[in-house]
Parts: C-alpha cells; structure tokens; sequence
C-alpha cells in the first residue's frame, strides 16, 4: 500500500496488535524516522531521549501512546523507533511534542509471515 511501511524482522514483531488502555480500540504500529539533516551537526541520540521522553509526558497526561522499540542505523545516520497510537496524528504529537516536527511518520503495516501474498514485497533474509 502507498505510505505504508512493511516491518518483518524474522519473529521480532509477530504478536497480535495491541489493545488500548481502556480495551475498546486496536492500536497501530507508526514508524518514526529520526535523521541528521545533511551538513549539519545532530545529536540523534539526544533526538531519541527527546522522543521517549514526549511520549512518556503524553502517557502521563492520558494520552494512548507507547514508544515500543527503536533501531539505530549508524551508517545511515538515524533511528527508527516503533510508536503504538490509536491514530497516526498521535504519533506525530508525540514527535511535535519532541520538537521534532520535521520527522517523518509512517503506518507500519505487521507481517507475520514474510512469505505471506499480503506482503509480497518483504523477504527475509535472516537465516541467509
């Protein structure tokens, strides 16, 4: 699907989507990137802490958002950090609410099974 992030990490994230705090609603899986803009000096881990840190403020203040992991790509210079929300603008509060309103959130769409027809562009080469 357009805009949507395909996630298949070999039984890393293979269990059923979430339930919110109140049990009435499925969260999602929202992607977040967070890159050093070319040319200039940037603190990603300081960005991450931020990150983590507006979620937990939201979580303390109701909010149902919940930062679940995060995977640091030193070559590329950036992480991406999995948010489970209800909706993809809680998601992005979170990343506004870090001041990191020019990062880039995406829907992650779960594969359980890479070889599955509903993810026909993912393979898995972890056991290669």
């Amino acid at each position: 699907m357009p805009g949507h992030v395909a996630l298949a990490h070999c039984g890393e994230v293979t269990t059923e989507p979430a339930r919110s705090i109140t049990g009435t609603s499925q969260r999602a899986l929202f992607l977040v990137e967070l890159r050093a803009a070319i040319g200039v000096p940037t603190d990603l881990n300081r960005m991450h802490d931020d990150l983590t840190s507006a979620i937990g403020r939201l979580r303390a203040g109701g909010v149902d958002v919940e930062h679940t992991a995060s995977y640091l790509l030193p070559d590329d210079a950036r992480y991406l950090c999995l948010v489970r929300a209800l909706e993809k603008a809680t998601a992005e509060l979170a990343c506004d609410a870090a001041g990191l309103t020019a990062a880039p959130v995406h829907v992650v769409d779960r594969c359980l099974d890479p070889s599955s027809q509903h993810c026909p562009h993912v393979e898995c080469t972890c056991n290669a």
